[in-house]
Formats: structure tokens, C-alpha cells, sequence
């Protein structure tokens, strides 16, 4: 007999988003359809069905979202929830439900709100003077929430408990949130399955702890998640959820969310705005001030993950933010270059 499958773990399904295949969009337009789920999230569901009926005593699995499970950053509330209601409705429909009735949600940069929502909802009720003083939670400095399953505090999401309730009819359904990683630990405590979206140590969430270092150049690069999540937490809530959500700007960011997708469409980008900013500027100011922005964004774009050339077929070496780290073929790309000289090729 097969062990049964004690966690589901997703990432990245962006429910909500137009391009996400998990939405459906109505008829002629690219609006999520909050009414008729997408044939594929019904695939999904069904998918997933078929894989836990195996379980021993009929037992489901804890849902566990590693990241981005609703879209809140590129896509409006009033469209990503309900979708996401589709889902939720789909995985615990009456009588044969797929999944256990708490789910666990490690929000990603794309719902990171979700975690300060439950963080500032959690801090809120555990201030009431009907609290006992002594009860474990989550300090008001701090950032991050615990890793593991069996630790307090434990919080739940009021948003998203409410709308699964609701879409549902389960009164005991309910989605605590962790961030920004959760540790599964084996029965014996000797292995650990690390869930998390990672985007935290992402050279785009960590500008201001780059910017920091330019004004303050001695002080030290952050080597732990609290300390990243506390430097960065209001540059991830404000560019990745709260500008997108901000009209004719918003909108702005999506065009260059998209475009950091694509290199060539970034040089185009950086072309765009250093013609921008120079155009009132006289000729040779112009051209002064439009070499320093390009020798700028050129540091800038080596400090991104490059794969060294000459490398072996099995690996190679790539410098992520100054250090030298191996990759998976996988990993490694093409079309680079440029090789630092404190990254040598792996040896064949």
C-alpha cells in the first residue's frame, strides 16, 4: 500500500490573473469570470481527487500555498477572490472533500498583503485586555511569523476564513498563514521539507536593502529572512500590491513588471527613461547625466544572476549578488558572456 499524502503543495497559480490558466475570462474580454470556474482549475480539483482517494481512513491532506495563490497584485480584489472561492469550493465540495478543512497560505510577493493584514489583525486582538499577557504571539517588531505547524502563534487569516466559509457552507474551514517559510518535519524530526516562495531573497525585493548600503556602505548585507523582510516588507506591500492597485500608475508598473521579464525589453526600458529625465537638460548635461544612469542600470543588471561560459556540461558557476554559487544545468541558461574573475568553470 502507498503511504497516503499528508500535504498538497501549490505555488504560483496566481488565481485571478488573466494569463493564469486557473481563470476564467469572460466571454471577449480579459476580465476574470467570477462565475464559471476555468475547465482546467475543475481538472485540477478533479486531478487531485483521484490521487488522495488512496488514503488510508478516508484521511485528506492539508493544503499548503507556497506563494501567489491569489493574484492581488496585478489583478483587483473584487476578481482574484472569487476565484479563489471557485477553488476553494471545488477542493471541499460537500461529501467528498479533496483537501482538510484548514489550509495553510505562505503568501508570496504577489499576495504579500495577505500576511500583513493577518499580522496587524493578529496584533489587534492580542492587545485586548481579555488576552492573557503571557500568551506567546508575535511582537509588533517583528517581521516574520514561526516555521513550524505546532508553534504559536498561529493566525489565521479573518478575510479569507470568512470568504471560504462562505463559499463553502464549511463552518470549520478556516486558512492560518505562516511567512515567509514552513518546515514539515518528518515523524522521526530527522528530515525537513522547506515550503516557500522565496521571493524574499530576490534582487527586486531586496533594492532597499541595496539602497540602504549605497547611503551607508558599511553596513552589513542582511543573512537572515527577519532581517530582509524588515529592511524590504514595505518596498514588496507597496510595489508589488499597493502601486499596482493605484490607477494610470498602477498600470504603469504592470508594463514594467512584464517587461523585467525580458532583457531587451529592459534596455528598451532604461533607454525610455534616461531620454525621459535628460530631455530639458542641455546637450552635454544630457549626455553626462544619461552615461551615469546607463553605467547605473549596467551595474545594476550584473548583480542579476549571469552563468559563467566554459562550464561543464553537469553545472556551472554563477555570481548571485556578489557570491559565487553552483547551478543545475537547468539553471545555467545561455547567451551570457561575462564570467567574474572570483567564478571559475566547473571542472568537467
Amino acid at each position: 500500500m502507498s503511504p497516503s499524502i499528508r500535504y498538497i503543495v501549490l505555488s504560483d497559480v496566481h488565481l485571478g490573473a488573466e494569463n493564469s490558466i486557473l481563470t476564467r475570462l469572460e466571454e471577449g474580454m480579459t476580465m476574470a469570470d467570477v462565475h464559471v470556474p476555468s475547465p482546467a482549475l475543475t481538472s485540477l480539483v478533479d486531478c487531485l481527487r483521484t490521487l488522495v482517494a488512496g488514503n488510508a481512513g478516508g484521511e485528506r491532506p492539508t493544503l499548503v500555498a507556497a506563494g501567489d495563490l491569489i493574484d492581488l497584485a496585478l489583478s483587483s480584489a473584487e476578481r482574484a477572490l472569487p476565484v479563489y472561492g471557485q477553488f476553494m469550493r471545488a477542493l471541499l465540495s460537500e461529501g467528498d472533500p479533496v483537501v482538510a478543512d484548514e489550509s495553510i497560505l505562505l503568501p508570496g510577493n504577489h499576495d504579500h498583503t495577505l500576511w500583513e493584514n493577518t499580522r496587524g489583525r493578529w496584533l489587534e486582538d492580542h492587545m485586548r485586555l481579555d488576552r492573557p499577557r503571557d500568551e506567546p504571539g508575535l511582537k509588533s517588531s517583528r517581521r516574520i511569523g514561526p516555521m513550524l505547524l505546532g508553534q504559536r502563534p498561529q493566525p489565521q487569516s479573518s478575510l479569507l476564513t470568512t470568504f471560504v466559509r462562505e463559499w463553502t457552507g464549511r463552518g470549520k474551514a478556516s486558512v492560518r498563514v505562516l511567512y515567509p517559510d514552513l518546515a514539515l518535519r518528518s515523524d522521526d524530526g530527522r528530515r525537513v521539507v522547506l515550503a516557500t516562495h522565496s521571493h524574499y531573497i530576490d534582487g527586486l525585493s531586496l533594492i532597499m536593502s541595496d539602497l540602504l548600503r549605497l547611503v551607508a556602505p558599511d553596513t552589513p548585507t542582511p543573512s537572515d529572512g527577519e532581517t530582509m523582510e524588515r529592511e524590504n516588507w514595505a518596498w514588496i506591500e507597496f510595489f508589488f500590491s499597493s502601486m499596482t492597485r493605484a490607477g494610470r500608475p498602477g498600470a504603469l508598473i504592470e508594463v514594467i513588471y512584464d517587461r523585467l521579464q525580458d532583457p531587451k525589453a529592459v534596455e528598451g526600458l532604461i533607454e525610455v527613461i534616461a531620454a525621459n529625465l535628460t530631455r530639458s537638460k542641455g546637450k552635454v548635461s544630457a549626455k553626462v547625466e544619461r552615461w551615469v544612469i546607463d553605467a547605473r542600470s549596467a551595474g545594476w543588471r550584473r548583480s542579476s544572476p549571469r552563468p559563467v561560459t566554459g562550464a561543464s556540461p553537469t553545472s556551472c558557476w554563477v555570481t548571485v549578488r556578489g557570491a559565487c554559487s553552483r547551478r543545475t544545468p537547468a539553471r545555467c541558461g545561455s547567451g551570457w558572456s561575462t564570467r567574474p574573475a572570483r567564478c571559475r568553470p566547473t571542472p568537467a
